[in-house]
């Protein structure tokens, strides 16, 4: 455990690291226009169309990976396609932006006034190819932030040697317990929310792994390493008086903040955090946007609490109107942003990418000189993600026609939505419009369960990690349907049934939909009841989501 003259040393510290960041920035931003020209002059994107991740995309990343002359390595993300994106990142890369991550939790603890910083990140033991992965493999280069994290390399690399004879839940845990730290960060949230559930769940064997990890004669000679060897008594002496599983606030007293990502459809799972932490709150703070392909942009606190400033060295960034369509005309440069206004990101970099759309999408919060101040809202086009699973309409047609055609269903219409669920663990919905089915609808569900890993490899992690629950199914008449939506979403649906087009993918919560159904049936809805007549010629224009059932007709 640190002294009271050790924990004002870490702090000053971080303060001076933090002076630093905020007088590079100031450097940034003097020259931030000049900079991006050049950058864009460098890449030669002016009469490049933007484009999103393709097999033109894949095979410029191949070549460049195929050009370098140092170490490299592959990140991969399923993104919004079935087979992973392959992002190219040279050593000299990834320890960039190791540094810059680092930073960037220096900034927040700095915010905070955290007086006794003791730092952990969580991510997998596992050797996988995700970029959290290939960071947390990365050991900050300067002295300072190496200095700062060294308790939590040390023993991570005590916990990463033993792995193969323990669970991932009880070396998290033993880690935790041993570091006590203060700042807790994960760029997931539900994968904190999971590690808490898991926790509880398995009190009995978690506590008897934990107390064998600790007499483990590794994990006391790295926590010699570290000075921590006081915390394992007094670790030992807590597991022992604690037979009874304890609440998420006692398994981590000392956290004062968990440093997240907090965009796009994450939320509940912050939401989650803060009830399971009750009755203390520890602050959130979000995450600055960490994407695979590219380093979005950088969250400042002393500017905003949530939005950044596209500013990741040697990144041009340029920007389409949300909805315009993909053309080199359409593209507007950082300083021409318009407060208010959603903006899809384009990036160009040294590593293969060229105008390369990245769907995400940002509104536009104010300026700081020629810097434009961004906000992440929501991926672009239909996809949803509670937890990083990325599910798009084109997994969910892919999966739907593979049921379907196992079932004997072509022709018959799916849509899905996502769902909070029964319990602390939200998932998926699809409604079937086939009221009179009779075939087992949890068989239907466990099919198109199977269906979406094999098609998704972020889904089928979340699903064994039981972040997500098998999906449900239900059957529902089409006009019953084309109600419920054109009360929850009467700027989707539309008033007239005739209009109506069935979505593979609606990104609104089921819940929500039934509830404003409820009350439209009470009486409570201002929305008028949507008129029916007609509702033959609605039904022929509902386009099934399987592909072979649609006919040009259809549209």
């Amino acid at each position: 455990m640190l002294t009271v003259d050790q924990n004002t040393r870490r702090a000053e510290q971080i303060s001076v690291r933090c002076r630093e960041i905020r007088a590079e920035l100031d450097r940034t931003l003097a020259a931030y226009r000049i900079r991006q020209q050049a950058l864009a002059g460098r890449f030669r994107v002016a009469k490049v169309v933007p484009q999103p991740y393709t097999e033109v995309t894949r095979a410029a990343i191949r070549e460049r990976a195929n050009r370098c002359i140092g170490s490299w390595d592959f990140a991969w993300t399923s993104g919004t396609t079935s087979e992973p994106k392959q992002v190219f990142y040279p050593a000299s890369r990834l320890q960039r932006l190791a540094d810059h991550f680092v930073d960037q939790v220096l900034l927040a603890t700095e915010s905070q006034g955290i007086t006794n910083p003791q730092f952990f990140f969580l991510n997998s033991f596992a050797n996988d190819r995700s970029l959290s992965a290939l960071l947390s493999r990365s050991i900050p280069s300067r002295l300072l932030t190496a200095e700062l994290l060294e308790s939590y390399f040390v023993l991570r690399s005590a916990a990463v040697h033993l792995f193969p004879h323990y669970s991932s839940l009880g070396l998290q845990w033993a880690l935790l317990w041993s570091l006590r730290p203060t700042v807790v960060t994960t760029v997931n949230p539900s994968s904190l929310c999971v590690l808490l559930r898991n926790g509880r769940e398995a009190w009995p064997a978690l506590r008897e792994q934990v107390l064998q990890i600790l007499d483990e004669p590794d994990w006391q000679e790295a926590l010699d390493r570290c000075g921590l060897s006081p915390t394992r008594f007094d670790v030992l002496d807590w597991l022992a008086a604690t037979t009874e599983a304890p609440t998420p606030d006692e398994m981590l007293p000392q956290v004062e903040l968990i440093y997240c990502w907090q965009g796009g459809y994450v939320r509940p799972f912050v939401d989650q955090l803060r009830d399971q932490l009750l009755p203390r709150q520890p602050c959130l703070f979000p995450m600055f946007s960490l994407s695979t392909e590219v380093v979005a942009h950088s969250v400042f606190p002393q500017l905003s609490q949530t939005a950044g400033l596209p500013i990741y060295p040697g990144c041009c960034y340029e920007f389409l109107p949300r909805d315009a369509e993909s053309t080199s005309g359409n593209i507007l440069l950082p300083w021409e942003l318009v407060a208010g206004q959603e903006y899809r990101m384009v990036v160009s970099d040294d590593y293969g990418l060229v105008r390369y759309d990245t769907q995400d999408l940002f509104r536009c919060v104010g300026h700081v000189d020629d810097t434009p101040l961004i906000d992440f809202v929501r991926r672009y086009g239909l996809n949803y993600s509670f937890t990083g699973e990325k599910v798009t309409d084109h997994h969910l047609q892919q999966a739907c026609a593979e049921v379907a055609r196992v079932n004997g269903l072509t022709g018959a219409a799916f849509t899905c939505f996502p769902q909070r669920g029964v319990g602390p663990v939200p998932g998926y919905l699809f409604v079937l419009l086939a009221p009179d089915c009779t075939m087992d609808r949890e068989s239907v569900a466990r099919q198109l369960d199977d269906a979406l890993c094999r098609i998704n490899s972020e889904y089928a992690a979340k699903r064994m990690t039981k972040r997500l629950a098998t999906p449900q199914v239900i059957t529902m008449s089409a006009e019953m349907l084309i109600a419920k939506l054109a009360r929850a979403l009467p700027r989707t649906a539309g008033a007239n049934p005739g209009q109506f087009k069935l979505l593979p993918l609606y990104t609104v919560l089921w819940e929500d939909v039934e509830s404003v159904s409820s009350l439209w049936q009470k009486g409570s809805d201002p929305l008028r009841a949507v008129d029916l007549q007609g509702k033959s010629t609605a039904l022929q224009r509902v386009r099934p989501l399987l592909p072979q059932a649609a006919s040009e007709d259809s549209t």
